[in-house]
């Protein structure tokens, strides 16, 4: 169940969080400076409900005192992990693509927020004797959130295979998609 927030906790959130964003600093084009901005994100965090349903699902969905905090901080980050490194010191985030509109940023950011939890598939081929402990069963549920389905029409009809070029002989290849 996704998280839903009143309109206007996001609007606060969206206003907070483009603040934030202004005042935001990245190290040579990758890395967020925490320093100094764990202060800013406490008015952020006060914007959530206390207690009650949404607090409880975010809890779950990011485990840690500061769920909004931890979870923007991390989105900027992964997201900046794939920008070059860069001579530059540092710099304000708006200074780099696609983060100079801060409310925009913030918009998507709450965006992502309200979208959570993220469900993926993650396949990935077996070694090739656990089919003889598994016999003839086609699914092998593990837990209600991890099983091994064998590989066939059923699971080629649901998740249709993709080629990945590159990958050498012995190579495994991830296949993540999103739910």
């Amino acid at each position: 169940m996704t998280l839903i927030l009143h309109e206007s906790c996001t609007s606060r959130l969206t206003q907070a969080l483009t603040t934030i964003i202004s005042q935001l600093r990245v190290e040579h084009g990758k890395f967020i400076v925490r320093r100094g901005s764990l202060t800013a994100f406490e008015a952020a965090e006060r914007v959530l409900p206390v207690k009650g349903g949404p607090r409880t699902q975010l809890g779950q969905y990011v485990d840690f005192d500061r769920p909004l905090t931890e979870f923007v901080l991390d989105t900027l980050s992964n997201e900046l992990s794939e920008l070059p490194f860069t001579d530059v010191e540092w710099q304000p985030l708006t200074e780099i693509d696609g983060y100079a509109d801060c409310q925009a940023v913030a918009r998507r950011l709450v965006e992502c927020l309200t979208s959570l939890p993220k469900k993926y598939t993650l396949s990935f081929p077996l070694p090739s004797g656990l089919s003889d402990i598994l016999g003839d069963d086609v699914k092998v549920e593990l837990s209600s959130k991890v099983r091994i389905v064998r590989e066939g029409e059923a699971l080629s009809a649901q998740y249709p295979p993709t080629k990945v070029d590159g990958l050498g002989p012995g190579a495994a290849q991830i296949r993540i998609w999103k739910l």
